[in-house]
C-alpha cells in the first residue's frame, strides 16, 4: 500500500508511543490500537490503547511499532495523520489530521463524517 494511503504516525507519534512502550511494563507485549468509537459531542471519538491483536485487525508497522486497526476504524481513518505535539503545554498530546472529518468540536478529540 502506498503511505498516504493509510494511516501514518509521524516521527514523533511513533517516539512517544515507544517511550510508553520501553517504560510501562502494563503494556508488556501489546500493540498501540488506534480506533473510533461512536460518542463525543460531534458523534466519533478517536482512541489509543494498548491491546491485543484481532484476528481481523489491519497492522501497519512503523520502525518495528506495530499498529492495529479494526476494519471499522480503517475505513474511517484512511489517510489520517497521528502526531504527537509537545509544543502547547496546555494541549500536549497526540492529534489527528482526519481528512473523513466532515465536522469537528472544539476539543479535536470528537468529529462527525
Amino acid at each position: 500500500m502506498e503511505s498516504d494511503v493509510y494511516i501514518k504516525l509521524t516521527q514523533a507519534a511513533i517516539d512517544a508511543v515507544v517511550e510508553v512502550l520501553a517504560t510501562d511494563p502494563k503494556v508488556n507485549g501489546k500493540m498501540l490500537r488506534v480506533a473510533v468509537r461512536g460518542g463525543g459531542c460531534s458523534g466519533y471519538e478517536y482512541a489509543l490503547d494498548f491491546d491485543n491483536l484481532d484476528e481481523d485487525d489491519n497492522i501497519i508497522q512503523y520502525e518495528g511499532l506495530e499498529v492495529c486497526v479494526d476494519p471499522h476504524t480503517w475505513g474511517l481513518l484512511l489517510g489520517t495523520v497521528i502526531d504527537y505535539v509537545t509544543s502547547d503545554p496546555l494541549n500536549k498530546g497526540f492529534t489527528f489530521l482526519n481528512p473523513n472529518a466532515r465536522t469537528t468540536c472544539g476539543c479535536g478529540q470528537s468529529w462527525g463524517s
